[in-house]
């Protein structure tokens, strides 16, 4: 199997004094960004970066836009988030051998800038859990806690024992073993 060539390798030689300006677009697939039901990129991400070589080693830096097509977590609906003004900056020490290959720190810093948690907006109400409807389009009339009672209710009816002294029911100590008191202890 052929290996694809490195997108964003640089030979070191070719890097003038001044630096080297770099400005393109690179996409998911050539950065080997994973693209999913949930998040893709459908349009390249755009660079626009400086080369320059420092103290025998190589600094990068510059800045990465783009967009992301992302389904919300909520809502399940899509959406277009804007991922601009990303930031580079990467030092690479030397020795580096002939070229410096920015690909990897690149795809790195875009997928940093991924959102961990997709939402459309800091609003979104979501799905109804009982009926699937849009809280965002509109209410629904199943009774799903409107009475005042949480999700988490039937957790709360649990009686444990306060830990003074009990143990939770069930749970039992290995035979031959006492529990060890504590200084303070009664």
């Amino acid at each position: 199997m052929k290996e694809t060539p490195r997108l964003l390798a640089i030979p070191i030689k070719s890097i003038p004094p001044e630096g080297l300006r770099l400005e393109g677009a690179v996409t998911a697939a050539e950065l080997e960004i994973p693209e999913d039901d949930r998040q893709a990129c459908p349009e390249p991400f755009r660079f626009e970066l400086l080369v320059t070589e420092v103290s025998g080693g190589v600094l990068a830096q510059g800045r990465l836009s783009g967009t992301m097509r992302c389904r919300c977590d909520r809502c399940l609906l899509y959406y277009t988030q804007n991922c601009s003004d990303i930031s580079v900056c990467h030092d690479y020490p030397p020795p580096l051998g002939e070229t410096v290959d920015l690909t990897d720190d690149v795809r790195d810093d875009i997928l940093l800038a991924f959102p961990q948690r997709l939402l459309c907006s800091p609003e979104c109400r979501g799905l109804c859990p009982e009926c699937g409807q849009n809280l965002n389009v509109r209410e629904c009339s199943c009774a799903r806690g409107d009475d005042g009672e949480s999700v988490w209710s039937a957790l709360d009816a649990l009686r444990l024992p306060d830990g003074a002294g009990g143990k939770p029911a069930g749970v039992a100590r290995p035979a031959g073993r006492t529990p060890r008191r504590r200084s303070g202890d009664k």
